[in-house]
């Protein structure tokens, strides 16, 4: 079932010119992109032609090119631009890649989950590497409030919590993503001001929640 909401996909700095990454929101594969206009897109991971994930195809300006034969499809409305095998026909205009809203803020890249909700910005902070629990997303979070001392609940798939001392002390807001059933991507904002070292401190939030999943699997 599809819960209405912007998810976190990805870090916006993970995301260069010309890069794809996978992502799969409530059991939709999605292809996260960007092209040379530096805009962020997040696509269904399937090319129409033969089903291949678009995901392991290329960039090239703006447009997506599936691996298997070549298609290519426009950034700015997933379009059908050239299928290789008919070089001097025009593809149909109505072949073309469902695109997901989305839009860039606090360093990470959102997608709607296509209920066109209100887009709520989180307080920015120190983008740390994701990870993903195999527990479904009102699991978690129950589990994570049951667990983290202090934490509090910001919405459905938002958590508020805090690094232990050891790990700085920092408050950490905690973006849920759910993937499927039993799968919940886990992303962090480490709001620790102006930090020398944002490095170790993502670093640090991210050994931290890797610790909390390993309590997790243990009382399972």
């Amino acid at each position: 079932m599809t819960r209405a909401g912007w998810y976190p996909l990805a870090g916006a700095g993970d995301l260069a010119e010309g890069h794809i990454v996978d992502a799969v929101l409530d059991g939709r594969a999605l292809a996260v992109w960007r092209g040379a206009d530096r805009i962020a897109r997040a696509w269904e991971n399937r090319c129409p032609h033969r089903g291949v994930r678009l995901s392991i195809g290329s960039v090239v300006g703006d447009e997506l090119v599936c691996r298997y034969h070549g298609w290519r499809f426009a950034g700015a409305d997933g379009r059908c631009t050239r299928v290789p095998a008919h070089p001097n026909s025009a593809p149909p205009s109505g072949l073309r890649i469902q695109a997901r809203p989305v839009r860039e803020a606090a360093g990470i890249v959102w997608c709607d989950s296509g209920e066109g909700s209100e887009f709520v910005e989180p307080e920015p902070g120190i983008v740390a590497r994701p990870l993903m629990f195999a527990m479904g997303l009102v699991a978690l979070r129950g589990a994570m409030l049951g667990a983290l001392g202090g934490s509090s609940a910001i919405g459905e798939a938002w958590l508020r919590a805090s690094l232990p001392h050891e790990a700085g002390g920092w408050t950490v807001t905690l973006l849920l993503r759910p993937a499927g059933p039993h799968e919940c991507w886990v992303h962090g904002l480490v709001h620790a001001g102006a930090p020398a070292r944002p490095v170790a401190i993502a670093r640090a939030q991210t050994d931290w929640l890797a610790g909390v999943r390993r309590l997790f699997e243990n009382s399972l």
